[in-house]
């Protein structure tokens, strides 16, 4: 994994975790999954964040 795709991923995890406390607040949570080549972020929404449509 390169220096660049590295650091993006950070980014990510940091904004989730600044996120996370709203989606806890409400019983639900929400946890990095990937990040692919063409730079899709995949998460997994839990709890109640996994019914929200």
């Amino acid at each position: 994994m390169n220096t660049n795709k590295s650091e993006l991923i950070l980014r990510i995890e940091d904004t989730l975790a600044q996120l996370r406390p709203y989606l806890e607040a409400d019983n639900g949570n929400v946890s990095f999954v990937e990040l692919t080549d063409d730079l899709v972020v995949r998460v997994r929404l839990e709890g109640a964040a996994a019914r929200v449509q």
